[in-house]
């Protein structure tokens, strides 16, 4: 979310609305809660708004990209990962997705971020499932605006214990900026992630019966596993 935010939203944008759906595991909680608070004070919006589906209505255009991508790969044999980014693009023939192959280094641990904007204790008090809409803005250093009605105004909520604002020491006096960063983000994964030993034993079994191509056999034998991984 954050380098989609930095890397892809026109930089003169000033209000950024994301629409989200209502899963508390990925989307309404205070670990994404804590990103965007870092973002709007890290990129060039003035604010961020997310925004949340009512349960059994959350269609959304993510759902047909989905159902195109299945509906063409049901056709296709797929040896090795590598394959899939073109799988993904080309399952839409008129106008190809625009498929980003996330790296390892773009992969953040947000379970740490929290605690590192000094709003860990402040975010779990918020009822997640009652939460409508919240707001982020760069001139609030210490506080977001939440809903818990569409129809509502938004109220106010502090979530840091102390004013994360800093002024600079120039000779032309500037206006106070926030000392959160990106530099809060740390890495989720230093390393390849091991499989179950067992999956491997059954990929290379598969390369050597031939149904996954010859030239992919390498990919599959310098893969880590371990014993102590369970599915």
């Amino acid at each position: 979310m954050y380098l989609y935010l930095r890397d892809h939203v026109k930089p003169d944008t000033k209000h950024v609305i994301i629409t989200s759906d209502s899963t508390v595991a990925q989307n309404r909680n205070q670990y994404m809660s804590a990103l965007l608070f870092m973002c709007v004070h890290c990129v060039a919006f003035d604010t961020i708004e997310q925004k949340f589906l009512e349960p059994g209505h959350t269609q959304m255009e993510v759902d047909s990209i989905h159902s195109t991508i299945d509906a063409r790969r049901k056709h296709l044999k797929v040896s090795s990962p590598y394959e899939w980014p073109v799988v993904l693009q080309m399952a839409r023939r008129d106008r190809p997705y625009n498929v980003h192959e996330v790296s390892r280094s773009e992969l953040f641990d947000l379970h740490r971020l929290p605690k590192a904007t000094d709003a860990e204790s402040d975010l779990k008090k918020i009822s997640w499932m009652k939460v409508k809409c919240i707001r982020y803005t760069k001139s609030m250093t210490s506080e977001i605006e939440i809903k818990e009605r569409y129809t509502e105004p938004y109220k106010k909520m502090k979530i840091c214990s102390k004013d994360r604002s800093r002024s600079t020491r120039k000779s032309n006096q500037q206006p106070a900026t926030s000392s959160l960063s990106p530099s809060m983000l740390k890495p989720a994964y230093l390393q390849p992630l091991p499989v179950p030993a067992a999956k491997k034993a059954d990929l290379l079994k598969l390369c050597k019966t031939g149904v996954i191509q010859a030239q992919f056999r390498d990919f599959y034998e310098q893969l880590p596993a371990s014993n102590d991984i369970r599915e």
